[in-house]
């Protein structure tokens, strides 16, 4: 039961990182204004790729903190599959590939975990 819905986070973050008017660099997610807001906050219009991944859990979940959580587990898993390794925390590697290359490399590391799931 875990997987599909670790699949399921994927795929909605996916599909926002997709519209590139709602791609950003830098913090997790900001609003119509561009004042960084918490990537559950109804007012969240844009996010980076953990963002994306928080957002897409708490429209899963309901749960705000457990969207965050279940967010970043997604973020390191992305790594694992695409072999990013890096010495921080799990998932900033995912951080530092949307930061550094964009949303596109993001998408593609999100179909190498999503194919690797199927």
């Amino acid at each position: 039961m875990a997987k599909p819905l670790f699949e399921q986070v994927a795929r909605g973050a996916r599909d926002i990182i997709a519209d590139r008017r709602r791609r950003l660099r830098g913090v997790e997610a900001v609003d119509v204004e561009g004042t960084e807001c918490d990537p559950c906050d109804a007012r969240a219009v844009r996010f980076c790729a953990v963002g994306a991944l928080i957002k897409s859990a708490y429209l899963v979940t309901g749960d705000w903190e457990r969207s965050h959580i279940l967010g970043w587990r997604v973020a390191g898993m992305i790594e694992r599959a695409n072999g990013i390794v890096t010495e921080d925390d799990d998932g900033y590697g995912l951080v530092k590939l949307s930061d550094s290359r964009g949303g596109m490399a993001v998408l593609r590391a999100l179909d190498v975990f999503l194919t690797s799931k199927d």
